[in-house]
């Protein structure tokens, strides 16, 4: 029997060599969020498993694996705000996944250097998403992105041109109701208001801070 890792009822399953299905944890409990999350982890385990890891070492490393820096990282709850640091989604599919990851309300914070991407299916991910508002850096793709959103019919606030991050951070704040997320998840390059994608991510951390 093959080993296998599948998800039934909100769990995720492994199938043994013995062909035994053993229960790992529930998606609840991952500390990932995000449906291409729960795929990686269920990549994760079939390669463990194959290598002699038990259930309980997977339950136990699935709970805790906070995943790398700057790509969805938890920040903070202030006043029933989450804050989440995705300043490694420099491309509008990696914002898009950031989107689809959450239930919640979101307001955004993106915008940077060009990387020539076409903004239009991020657009449509906003406009059908609960995105509730955008805050945009200044940058060469904030414009662009501003007008793409409104093409689509985004009707939320949006603030264009946020000089820097602490204003961008202030702005998502005096929008955000608890229960809400605030994301940065720029969906362009960091280039001209950082020198690297971990450097702006690390702006936005200070600043909630």
């Amino acid at each position: 029997v093959p080993v296998g890792a599948f998800c039934v009822d909100g769990s995720l399953w492994v199938r043994e060599l013995s062909g035994n299905n053993t229960e790992i944890c529930k998606i609840e409990n991952l500390s990932l969020r995000g449906e291409h999350n729960v795929a990686n982890a269920l990549a994760a385990v079939v390669a463990a498993v194959a290598v002699g890891a038990d259930g309980e070492q997977l339950t136990r490393s699935l709970g805790t694996f906070s995943g790398l820096e700057h790509r969805l990282e938890y920040v903070a709850t202030v006043a029933e705000v989450e804050y989440y640091n995705d300043s490694l989604a420099t491309m509008p599919d990696a914002t898009i996944a950031a989107l689809n990851s959450f239930d919640s309300p979101i307001l955004l914070i993106a915008g940077g250097s060009s990387k020539g991407a076409d903004f239009s299916d991020l657009a449509e991910a906003i406009v059908s998403e609960k995105v509730k508002g955008i805050a945009l850096l200044k940058s060469e793709e904030g414009e662009h992105l501003y007008n793409t959103v409104r093409t689509a019919g985004f009707k939320g606030h949006v603030m264009q041109d946020c000089p820097g991050m602490k204003e961008a951070v202030v702005v998502a704040q005096g929008w955000a109701t608890p229960g809400d997320v605030v994301l940065l998840s720029p969906a362009c390059a960091s280039f001209g208001m950082f020198n690297s994608y971990e450097e702006r991510g690390t702006a936005f951390k200070n600043f909630v801070m």
